[in-house]
């Protein structure tokens, strides 16, 4: 079933090709006033939600890895608390907001995630390629979990260099939960980035 009424802000919603298709379907628009929360309150509240996730996560993590996480990765721990919120059942009635869009009956495995912030060891790439290496040489990479990647597959990972402060998408990951990789990493501190 359709929607009769949209209350919406200005933006996308203004464009003329929604406007166009909306009288098409026989449906109507209002706008919400600038600065007036009260008129979108669902909107409003889950903004709220993800700045208050996002905040704490990121907070939790700079006194977890204080060398590491500066306050400019907020926009992954809002990804993150996103993600977060669309895969945890509801406590009103129990349903999870990600199978109810979907509409599926399938739920999302949690065990999938793994906190913002963790520190993660990735596969150097000569490793994953096969490329001949020095025996002893070091095979992996201390980097910092962003989330999953939101243009790849879900095993895919957004993982931040410690040592160059640059993100890349990385598969070969395994994560470190008790944070013990950190004492060992050599990484620049994050003034130098």
């Amino acid at each position: 079933m359709e929607s009769e009424h949209y209350n919406v802000d200005n933006g996308r919603f203004a464009d003329n090709a929604f406007i166009k298709d909306i009288q098409d379907h026989r449906q109507s628009i209002s706008y919400c006033g600038v600065n007036a929360h009260h008129q979108n309150g669902n909107t409003e509240k889950r903004i709220r939600d993800l700045q208050v996730q996002g905040r704490v996560m990121l907070i939790h993590a700079i006194h977890q890895w204080n060398e590491a996480v500066t306050p400019q990765l907020w926009p992954y721990a809002i990804r993150m608390a996103n993600k977060i919120i669309n895969i945890t059942p509801r406590s009103r009635d129990g349903k999870v907001p990600l199978s109810l869009f979907a509409n599926s009956n399938n739920l999302p495995w949690v065990g999938q995630s793994s906190p913002f912030r963790m520190p993660s060891i990735r596969s150097g790439k000569r490793v994953t390629t096969r490329e001949k290496m020095d025996k002893w040489g070091n095979r992996s990479r201390v980097g910092m979990y962003l989330g999953p990647s939101p243009t790849h597959a879900c095993t895919v990972h957004l993982i931040l260099s410690i040592r160059t402060g640059l993100l890349s998408p990385q598969f070969h990951v395994t994560f470190d939960d008790y944070f013990e990789s950190i004492k060992w990493a050599g990484y620049m501190p994050r003034s130098e980035w």
